[in-house]
């Protein structure tokens, strides 16, 4: 099984190496960065419930051309009880743009590495469908192939979808990851976007695995 988490993983990445990508909230985005631009985001993770703990993550995404984007993340604070924010992840995505380009076919894998002592490298695989309504709204599904050491129980397959409304500045979004695991989450919430190159976002998210709900927050930013 590991040996075919693996394969889907590579698949997903040959045409290009790895380095995190843009998402929704948890689920990858609809949008490539150009060529040489570079997105920096640092986001806090903060649980409503007993036991509580925060976390401060900042990420860098990279623009690499023909609908190609990667970067890494890297937990800047942790203080306690969250296994995937302890782990740095690094991650590549590919957006092609069929037809009149609101059809969109999106590839993207994630590694957790090893850094952390008693944890192996982690992949996650996601392959998604998506369709923007201009002016209306963006909506995408796909499925998730992700190992244990990504789930916290064992490898697992799922499904995933994401949905944004922009009403002016601002976009209603929200995202999904099924199952029963340490991906498992459905969040929703507000993203603004302060100028063309500076978003903000809000987001509530239950957890179903820990059944615990979350507060994110994000500020990023697009050199």
């Amino acid at each position: 099984m590991r040996r075919t988490f693996a394969l889907v993983f590579f698949f997903c990445l040959i045409w290009h190496k790895v380095y995190a990508q843009q998402t929704v909230f948890n689920v990858p985005s609809q949008d490539a960065l150009q060529s040489k631009h570079i997105y920096v985001e640092i986001a806090s993770s903060i649980m409503l419930r007993s036991p509580a703990y925060f976390t401060m993550t900042p990420k860098i995404v990279l623009g690499l051309g023909y609908g190609f984007e990667g970067g890494a993340r890297l937990p800047f604070y942790l203080s306690s009880g969250d296994s995937r924010g302890s782990r740095t992840v690094v991650s590549a995505k590919h957006v092609d743009f069929l037809g009149d380009s609101t059809w969109r076919f999106i590839e993207s894998a994630d590694g957790y590495l090893p850094l952390s002592h008693g944890k192996n490298l982690g992949l996650l695989a996601c392959l998604q469908g998506a369709k923007e309504f201009p002016n209306l709204f963006r909506i995408s599904g796909g499925i998730y192939a992700a190992m244990k050491e990504v789930t916290g129980t064992k490898n697992e397959f799922g499904t995933m979808a994401s949905l944004e409304i922009p009403i002016q500045k601002f976009v209603i979004a929200a995202d999904n990851y099924s199952g029963e695991n340490e991906l498992s989450a459905i969040s929703f919430g507000i993203i603004g976007n302060v100028s063309p190159n500076f978003k903000v976002k809000v987001a509530y998210q239950y957890l179903r695995f820990s059944t615990s709900d979350n507060l994110l927050m994000a500020v990023g930013y697009q050199f």
